[in-house]
């Protein structure tokens, strides 16, 4: 009975002994793999990064045939900045119709070269949408109000991508702004005719506008000056809306054609450049 009791127990001791060493390595192994897990994604992320560096995207690459061009177009939308001021002073209607679009075109050849993600495409397409609205209000009276439409399309354009990067509501820093456009409308509406709802309707949306940069600044941790760029482009454009609105609707202002123009440019060059922030969605 002794020999044939310790027969029939190896096997199970040898059971024992063989699960406990499947034990031990597997749990080395799940060490080793937890252990070495950073390192191996590091790995893999530098051979992604270098990958991208080897074969870079179609966007990339077109962006950097595009980043040759900026300097022509700088160069372009300077001269035509001059141009359009030299036909507002001698009243040269060809020369201001011709030049009007291209300093803002200049612009969206930067963003385009420079600017990646959502916001910057965004952005761009609110900066194409603005250059139709600056040729129907150069053109003549009559087409105004299609200036007036391009226009608004082009500060929704700027909401989405403002609101893209911030949905924070923000009421405090719609304050003020609620302040301005509504005073604005309110002294303008006996003067305003046909054009109240088309008026209402846009002041409603450059207000949107200037709130929502303001408070996409407002949800920044740590705001670059491209960022603070993109408050103080809405709200230079917006200066620029107010001094059309009481030029054409309240009692025309001598000579203020330029400091419409140049209000107006200046905020969309900061609007633009804020698609240069580090914090937009690249």
């Amino acid at each position: 009975m002794g020999p044939s009791s310790v027969d029939d127990g190896e096997p199970i001791e040898s059971s024992s002994l063989i699960l406990d060493r499947i034990g031990r390595r597997a749990t080395a192994t799940l060490r080793s793999g937890v252990r070495d897990a950073p390192r191996l994604a590091h790995r893999a992320n530098r051979r992604d990064d270098h990958r991208h560096r080897i074969h870079p995207t179609r966007e990339r690459v077109m962006q950097s045939k595009l980043a040759r061009f900026v300097p022509l177009a700088a160069a372009v939308g300077f001269v035509a900045t001059a141009l359009f001021i030299f036909g507002v002073i001698l009243d040269l209607y060809w020369v201001r119709v011709l030049s009007k679009p291209f300093p803002v075109l200049s612009m969206m050849v930067v963003v385009a070269a420079y600017g990646r993600g959502r916001y910057a495409n965004t952005i761009l397409a609110g900066l194409g949408l603005c250059i139709f609205g600056d040729i129907f209000l150069e053109i003549s009276d009559a087409t105004f109000l299609a200036g007036l439409v391009a226009f608004l399309l082009g500060h929704v354009a700027y909401i989405v991508a403002f609101v893209g990067r911030s949905r924070t509501l923000r009421p405090l820093e719609f304050v003020p702004f609620a302040i301005w456009v509504g005073w604005l409308v309110s002294f303008l509406w006996p003067h305003l005719g046909p054009m109240r709802i088309p008026t209402l309707a846009y002041g409603s949306v450059i207000m949107m506008m200037m709130w929502r940069a303001t408070a996409m600044v407002a949800g920044e941790q740590k705001p670059t000056g491209w960022d603070w760029a993109a408050m103080l482009g809405a709200i230079t454009f917006g200066l620029s809306d107010s001094l059309i609105a009481l030029d054409r609707f309240h009692a025309p202002i001598d000579g203020v054609r330029i400091p419409i123009i140049l209000t107006y440019w200046v905020g969309q060059l900061l609007i633009a450049g804020s698609a240069l922030s580090a914090n937009a969605d690249q």
